[in-house]
């Protein structure tokens, strides 16, 4: 087990030891280096989060030769973006300080789970911005298909 820092630098040694290049990995998963590159790092600001995020360290683990689903499960433990055990973590802490839980994953009707987008000037885009636009063109090509 590893920890939130140690995870993406893990990864990496584990790919460089099976000589698989962070080259491969994007021509095999259509998705720029640079997102593989912010994996390794542990830098995940611009990254999707849920399922997408989930599919993402899926491919990568397949790809070096480890089981997805071990690394997605750490990849889950360690970083709010895989975010499937929420409410199932949740009720196990509650239950174990024998307290009800109240919170809850659903939406209350008529709100929205997003947060409204603040009104900013326009600046010129960071390489977070840069990454965040190219994971979501690769996720808006990958649903045409």
């Amino acid at each position: 087990m590893v920890s939130r820092e140690a995870f993406g630098p893990h990864l990496r040694r584990l790919r460089r030891r099976r000589e698989v290049s962070l080259e491969s990995i994007a021509v095999a998963t259509n998705v720029p280096v640079a997102v593989w590159q912010a994996l390794e790092d542990g830098d995940l600001y611009g990254w999707p989060s849920g399922v997408f995020a989930r599919a993402l360290v899926a491919n990568y683990a397949r790809l070096i030769g480890m089981d997805p689903e071990d690394v997605v499960d750490d990849f889950c433990r360690l970083f709010p973006k895989g975010d499937r055990r929420r409410s199932r973590a949740l009720a196990d802490y509650a239950a174990l300080i024998g307290q009800s839980q109240v919170s809850t994953d659903d939406v209350p009707p008529g709100h929205e789970r997003r947060a409204a987008l603040p009104s900013q000037p326009r600046r010129t885009r960071s390489r977070r911005e840069r990454l965040a636009g190219a994971l979501v063109e690769y996720i808006a090509r990958s649903d045409t298909r």
